[in-house]
């Protein structure tokens, strides 16, 4: 994976049976069960993500991880920079080592140094993680804390309504830093991601059969597409976007 790009997404959930039936149903997704308390999430064979169940304390959600060539100095770094190590470096068996942290403001996310897994092997693609976002509430400050840790480039992106930048790591667009205003309440900065949706209002559809929440339905944003955000049944938050040809 690329140096300071999102390489995994994991599923902290209460029911990963009820979590693997709808993911199949709405994106394809195949489970495969590697080990007893860990789901492998693929695509035509391919890993997309993966899920394990949480324990009662911890929060249902998605959790983004990012691509580091040395763990150790990476988690250094993320202290001298002024975020948080909750956990690590650790090693995964020999599958990688990783370090779960908070940045400056608190979103949670996790670096990943690849030993046999390098990250997911389909992305950016129909049915597939196509962006991640932070909403915060200081997206200049996130944007230097996350450059000067992952490598990054931001830029302004020119059509959004509010404040909002583009990061890219070698050379690639991979999501966006959303300035949080009042309307978001007292709600906490995070971190969430967008599947691309062939179809995002029968995929919204489909969803709420399921047993999704919906958030906010479908709407056309300008210069980006289609989008809903949703919940699925066990409650942890994603985005589906039909990205437009122009974006």
């Amino acid at each position: 994976m690329t140096p300071g790009a999102p390489c995994w997404f994991e599923l902290a959930t209460s029911d990963r049976d009820r979590a693997k039936a709808f993911y199949a149903k709405l994106f394809g997704w195949s489970a495969r069960e590697d080990q007893p308390d860990y789901t492998i999430f693929q695509l035509e064979g391919k890993p997309v993500a993966a899920a394990y169940t949480a324990s009662p304390a911890e929060p249902v959600r998605w959790i983004i991880y990012f691509s580091v060539a040395d763990a150790t100095l990476a988690a250094a770094a993320v202290e001298r920079l002024g975020g948080t190590v909750r956990k690590g470096p650790f090693a995964y068996a020999d599958a990688g080592r990783m370090v779960i942290a908070a940045d400056p403001r608190g979103a949670e996310f996790v670096l990943w140094e690849a030993g046999t897994v390098t990250g997911v092997e389909r992305i950016q693609e129909p049915n597939t993680v196509l962006w991640v976002e932070l909403a915060t509430r200081d997206i200049a400050r996130a944007a230097a804390f996350y450059s000067a840790l992952l490598g990054w480039t931001t830029k302004e992106h020119p059509g959004a309504p509010g404040a909002y930048q583009i990061f890219s790591a070698g050379g690639r667009d991979w999501g966006g830093l959303l300035e949080m205003d009042a309307e978001w309440g007292d709600r906490p900065p995070f971190w969430s991601f967008y599947v691309w949706s062939p179809d995002t209002d029968a995929h919204t559809e489909q969803a709420k059969e399921l047993g999704s929440r919906i958030f906010v339905p479908p709407f056309d944003a300008p210069g980006v597409g289609r989008l809903a955000m949703l919940s699925d049944p066990t409650g942890a938050r994603f985005s589906l976007l039909k990205p437009s040809p122009a974006a």
